[in-house]
């Protein structure tokens, strides 16, 4: 009986000491948190695919926010001018939150859609606070990833306007009632010149692209098509 009640208080006794370790593991772990999140408090934080910058913390506010669909990384006359017109409505209209779309869509490049566009838009609205999601490669992606990042920052939307160009109006108009259609939303379309191809073009992608928005295997092979035509200049 004795041996038998000594090897049950050593079973107890280890047990104890693993809690014990657990214990100050899970403690360790705590403080490892605290100091990450203290380290990433500047005003520039990163998070996954996402880069936040310049935006206001402050969760009870009632935010406008705007959401860019960016066309391409060379900045020529038709970009410019289109991100000059979102950059006017912006500041016309005080918005408070601007958020740009578009990663690597050209294999290879440098630089994101999201951040020409920025370059482009920021001298024109400075008082506005920017969110960069750079990873999507497609008009579906952009507001997918955009609407992901607004549930992440956890921000209150008063109005959600989502820039495009003209010749995308009608895919945007249809996703922006798939994707938000909780949220108040108001695209806005500019003139951007482009070929008649495109035009055509996006009758069966404004179709694919709103299966996918409510299909996630549909979502998934244009993701990966999307992939494989990144050698194209053309933004889709």
């Amino acid at each position: 009986m004795n041996l038998l009640f000594t090897h049950h208080e050593q079973v107890f006794l280890c047990q104890e000491k693993r809690m014990n370790i657990l214990e100050t593991t899970l403690d360790n772990l705590d403080e490892w948190g605290k100091l990450i999140s203290e380290a990433g408090s500047s005003s520039r934080r990163t998070y996954g695919v996402y880069e936040m910058k310049r935006i206001r913390h402050d969760h009870k506010q009632v935010h406008k926010i705007g959401v860019v669909c960016s066309y391409g990384i060379i900045p020529d006359k038709r970009l410019r001018t289109y991100c000059a017109s979102v950059a006017e409505y912006v500041s016309a209209h005080q918005l408070d939150v601007l958020i740009l779309t578009g990663g690597h869509t050209v294999e290879n490049a440098p630089e994101t859609e999201a951040r020409v566009a920025w370059e482009l838009i920021y001298p024109r609205a400075t008082d506005c606070s920017f969110l960069f999601e750079e990873h999507s490669l497609s008009t579906l992606h952009n507001l997918l990833y955009a609407r992901e990042l607004l549930e992440k920052q956890m921000l209150t939307v008063e109005t959600l306007y989502i820039f495009c160009d003209r010749v995308r109006f009608l895919k945007v108009l249809c996703l922006s009632k798939i994707i938000f259609k909780n949220s108040r939303v108001h695209v806005v379309q500019f003139k951007r010149q482009e070929s008649v191809v495109m035009y055509l073009l996006q009758i069966p992608f404004t179709l694919l692209q709103c299966l996918g928005a409510v299909c996630p295997p549909v979502e998934n092979l244009l993701l990966r098509g999307r992939r494989a035509l990144r050698k194209y200049h053309e933004p889709f």
